[in-house]
């Protein structure tokens, strides 16, 4: 449209920057062969002139969305009053295309959202197999380190409950395989010094504890001889 000469394109960069364009038809700019087989409404009587308003999709903005052409009433004058009838339809016709741009921009906003949202899921959710996988080789290997360690081991959660002893400790403390040590204590202190008495008792050289998150380990070195 900015160069083309077919048609309405010239009288449509002439209305760009007009509130409204009315032209004649059958001047040099708008020949009456472009309305040739046109069934004409109303009285069917042919339009002896057109006008072009350009539409808006804001109030305030300068660039054009569209254009709104309509044939004068053969009948009746193109006067002011006219001119104000055709600024209220364009004003009206402006709003209801901001309006449904509007709308199609914020639909294209959540659409966007959503994608965004669902590869951050995506990205999300690799990451935790990956730290979840980290974490099950991290148990591994610390799993692998604690039955051949030479010292006494064992693990108790945060209810005071036993819930790991290596071989060490059964090998310093002596007490019997599959049998719980701790069972008879009610309380987490009196569960967890009783774990530390059998390694002093049975000649753990060194005692320490590590408390993590409610989880307790006690290591006993054994003393060589």
């Amino acid at each position: 449209m900015r160069v083309s000469s077919v048609g309405l394109a010239a009288l449509f960069r002439e209305a760009q920057s007009k509130d409204t364009l009315h032209v004649e038809i059958g001047s040099p700019t708008l020949p009456k062969a472009l309305f040739n087989g046109l069934e004409w409404r109303g009285f069917g009587e042919s339009c002896r002139s057109i006008v072009i308003c350009p539409i808006h999709a804001h109030s305030k903005d300068e660039s054009v969305s569209g254009f709104f052409v309509l044939g004068v009433n053969p009948r009746r004058p193109f006067d002011e009053d006219y001119k104000l009838f055709l600024q209220l339809l364009t004003r009206q016709l402006t709003t209801s295309l901001g309006t449904m741009l509007l709308f199609e921009g914020e639909v294209k906003r959540n659409e966007q959202n959503a994608r965004v949202a669902a590869m951050e899921k995506v990205v999300l959710s690799e990451q935790l197999a990956l730290r979840t996988t980290e974490a099950r080789d991290y148990e591994h290997k610390f799993a692998h380190l604690a039955a051949v360690a030479p010292v006494g081991i064992f693990i108790g959660d945060s209810q005071g409950q036993i819930t790991y002893i290596n071989d060490t400790w059964y090998d310093i403390t002596q007490h019997p395989r599959g049998v719980n040590p701790v069972s008879r204590f009610p309380t987490h202190s009196l569960r967890l010094l009783m774990c530390i008495e059998r390694l002093v008792r049975f000649g753990a050289s060194r005692i320490c504890t590590v408390p993590t998150a409610g989880i307790y380990g006690c290591y006993g070195k054994q003393i060589r001889k």
